[in-house]
């Protein structure tokens, strides 16, 4: 998991935002939630918290309706996997935007800016 938005570098492009609590999307497993316009899936995986863009690069699909298998985020639509952690298609060489995440007391916190 990245370092907590007081740790973090301080710049113009380096903006934090609570989306959620922490114990809500331990509840879901994973959740939607919208950073100005944009949609960005929230999920667990191994522990960590994940967060993509939520709309799939390739037919527009929401991502939250795949699912994951062997550290990959499989998209219902037309099945193109996602790494979690880096967004990389292997099979498309294509990445699907991610965004760093942390937690933060019981807030989850995205940085706007995509790290993919």
């Amino acid at each position: 998991m990245t370092s907590t938005p007081s740790d973090a570098a301080s710049s113009a492009t380096d903006e934090w935002v609570a989306v959620g609590r922490a114990s809500d999307l331990a509840r879901a497993g994973r959740l939607v939630v919208v950073v100005r316009g944009t949609p960005v899936l929230l999920m667990w995986n191994d522990g960590d918290v994940v967060a993509l863009h939520d709309t799939c690069i390739h037919k527009g699909r929401s991502l939250s309706e795949g699912v994951v298998f062997a550290g990959r985020l499989v998209c219902a639509g037309h099945q193109w996997a996602y790494d979690l952690h880096t967004g990389y298609c292997k099979a498309r060489d294509r990445y699907q935007p991610v965004y760093r995440v942390c937690i933060d007391g019981d807030d989850v916190m995205v940085h706007l800016a995509p790290s993919s």
